[in-house]
């Protein structure tokens, strides 16, 4: 089946698929296969996946492999927690749950971070695994 990362929770390595027509399934990184030496699965990612017992997925694969990026904050509202950073490629959405590492990112720092290419038609795609560069 197709579907989408609905939330993975980096801490606890584990997260949620939704698809069209079927309920939503539980995944532990163990089952997330991937030959690519990218990040751990993204919030909104489409992925294939096989449903094991009851509604535990079996194994999750990707359909797209997240590519880094190195850009530059272009805004970022502290309280508000979200901000934009611009790269060669584009813009892409910051949200501080999002920044590894503990730094805090600030206008003009430069940062690292992947991406994929589903982003919600109207909006700018998200940037996850975010490092702020020193």
């Amino acid at each position: 089946m197709k579907g989408t990362i609905r939330r993975y929770l980096t801490e606890k390595h584990y997260g949620f698929i939704t698809s069209e027509g079927g309920p939503e399934v539980f995944f532990h990184l163990s089952v997330f296969s991937s030959d690519t030496d990218g990040p751990p699965p993204i919030t909104g990612e489409l992925v294939e996946y096989e449903v094991g017992e009851g509604t535990r997925a079996a194994n999750v694969e990707r359909l797209v492999v997240p590519s880094s990026h190195v850009g530059t904050v272009e805004s970022y509202d502290p309280v508000k927690g979200y901000g934009f950073v611009n790269t060669s490629k584009g813009q892409f959405y910051l949200h501080k749950s999002e920044v590894i590492g503990g730094l805090i990112p600030t206008v003009g720092s430069r940062v690292d971070f992947f991406t994929t290419d589903n982003a919600t038609p109207g909006k700018s795609p998200r940037a996850c695994y975010v490092a702020v560069l020193q």
